[in-house]
């Protein structure tokens, strides 16, 4: 009898109970394996102060910079990602909507959606990032209190700069600073995303009721794809091919894959959902919820929402900003428009990288217009729709359980409970001489 079979002997449990138990025990550990342990939660961890009135926000992936527009003060506020503070404040044309970076030349674009001193010219500001002035402007004719959104095609280095109600595009060239296309849509488009793999621009616009999907090539109209009633905010995942469109009337963010034009999913979220950005990092979609001042973050694996964020007054991120040199989202809260008091944003880490040890307040987000960053802006899934499963707080961090993983780690307890019992009572009986065959070699 070796050592082993000899405290099984002297326990009173036979080979095949301690086959069985085991087995057991093999079959949890298993099980645990192929469950994750836990899904970091995204918290707010900052709150910048920034001019009256912001709205739309870009990210300067060289500088790791953010630009926000504040319509009602008409300039622009740059904010350093290291330090969650205002490090300039650009005055820009009147009422700044939209905001776009070009990483070919380290410059942005800023729409104006008011015209200057009573003319009929709205304006597109650009600036150098690298001394954050204002080094051209682009005059945009016949469009009075009509430019809103702009968005990079980084496969043409163009800017497609959306005219609203005016139911017009206009292509600008970055390396002219000249307006090469102007192309009727008859679709009042305030948001837009730019495809990078089909070479597509897609538009929406406020009681729209469709998302326009426009081809950069020919600029003309490719699909028109039925969403519901209030489209709002746009956004592109690349890695699935999938665009994300905010509908305020039913409080959802429908998914559209680029390869159909058709929709393939609705997710509901929270009031009023204004606008989407992609986390390339988590392939995570957060949704500006206005109505709740919350940010609800998708997940892109199975379309549910897995977490509610608390945030500012009236988060209205047109094109919130992600910032994949931090992993931390950027949204604007305006608290209203035609305002004097200054709006802030919202910093949000997703989990992804170490957050800054600094207090000082951050903001940032996008209004009306649409950011595009060279490679990534925006969500994806597949059919499949759930509830948030967790809400932050304003401060701090935590982490996000996954029910699967508690009910597994309940489980686990309950049998390592009743395996510990069962050896106990064995061995008790086994010292009182009342318990079933000892041990024998060879049974």
């Amino acid at each position: 009898m070796n050592q082993s079979h000899l405290m099984l002997y002297k326990a009173g449990i036979t080979r095949r109970q301690a086959t069985g138990v085991l087995a057991i025990f093999a079959l949890l550990v298993l099980g645990s394996a192929f469950v994750p342990f836990a899904r970091a939660q995204a918290s707010v961890v900052a709150t910048v102060t920034v001019g009256a009135s912001p709205g739309a926000i870009a990210y300067d992936s060289a500088k790791g910079e953010l630009f926000v527009t504040n319509f009602d003060s008409d300039t622009v506020s740059v904010i350093s990602d290291q330090t969650n503070t205002v490090s300039a404040n650009v005055s820009v044309g009147k009422g700044p909507d939209g905001v776009a970076y070009d990483p070919s030349i380290g410059e942005i674009f800023v729409s104006n959606t008011r015209a200057a001193n009573g003319s009929d010219i709205s304006t597109v500001s650009v600036i150098s990032d690298s001394t954050n002035k204002v080094i051209a402007t682009i005059a945009i004719p016949d469009y009075v209190d009509g430019v809103a959104g702009i968005v990079y095609d980084s496969a043409k280095d163009e800017m497609f700069v959306i005219t609203g109600s005016s139911a017009d595009v206009s292509v600008i060239s970055d390396r002219t600073n000249q307006i090469i296309e102007n192309q009727e849509v008859d679709f009042n488009a305030q948001y837009a995303a730019y495809d990078s793999s089909k070479g597509e621009l897609f538009l929406s616009g406020y009681a729209q009721g469709s998302v326009y999907v426009m081809s950069d090539s020919t600029y003309e109209s490719v699909a028109n794809v039925a969403i519901g009633s209030g489209t709002f905010g746009i956004g592109y995942d690349p890695v699935k091919g999938e665009i994300f469109v905010a509908d305020q009337h039913s409080n959802t963010v429908s998914v559209v894959s680029d390869s159909t034009n058709a929709v393939i999913a609705n997710v509901t979220v929270g009031s009023d959902p204004f606008d989407v950005a992609y986390d390339s990092a988590k392939g995570d979609v957060f949704v500006a919820d206005s109505g709740s001042n919350t940010v609800s973050v998708i997940s892109d694996d199975n379309d549910s929402v897995v977490a509610t964020v608390n945030v500012g007054t009236s988060p209205n991120g047109v094109g919130m900003a992600y910032d994949s040199g931090k992993g931390e989202l950027f949204i604007t809260n305006a608290g209203g428009f035609l305002s004097t008091t200054p709006g802030n944003v919202t910093v949000i880490s997703d989990g992804s990288a170490p957050t800054s040890s600094t207090s000082s307040p951050v903001t940032s987000s996008t209004a009306v217009g649409v950011t595009s960053s060279p490679a990534s802006t925006s969500t994806s899934s597949s059919p499949s729709y759930s509830s948030a499963s967790s809400t932050t707080s304003s401060s701090g961090g935590s982490l996000l359980i996954s029910w699967s993983y508690v009910g597994m780690v309940a489980i686990n307890a309950a049998v390592f409970i009743m395996v510990g019992g069962f050896v106990a009572t064995k061995r008790r009986n086994a010292r009182r001489g009342d318990g079933p065959y000892p041990y024998r070699c060879g049974t």
